[in-house]
């Protein structure tokens, strides 16, 4: 999935991957992995950048998106293995 450079380039933004459900194909989960929660909340979300990312993303929704936070070491991936760095934002799209 290639997102806008609004999100790309916010404070804390450390990757992202796209998952679909199994049992509800219809839905997408968006990952997002931020450094630290503050950098998602209040950082990116009080942003322009925020508005833009959400206004590219509007028409791909049926209702307003789920936004749910993680953490631990099942997010941890890649080059960032430390579990206690990864604070990762879902978005639940339907």
């Amino acid at each position: 999935m290639h997102l806008p450079r609004s999100l790309r380039r916010a404070k804390g933004y450390d990757g992202h991957f796209l998952a679909q459900g199994i049992e509800t194909p219809q839905l997408f989960h968006l990952i997002v992995r931020w450094q630290s929660l503050e950098d998602h909340t209040p950082g990116f979300e009080a942003s322009e950048d925020q508005r833009m990312f959400m206004m590219g993303l509007q028409e791909y929704f049926s209702e307003e998106p789920r936004v749910y936070h993680i953490e631990g070491a099942a997010f941890a991936t890649g080059e960032h293995d430390d579990p206690n760095s990864a604070v990762g934002m879902g978005m639940l799209a339907p």
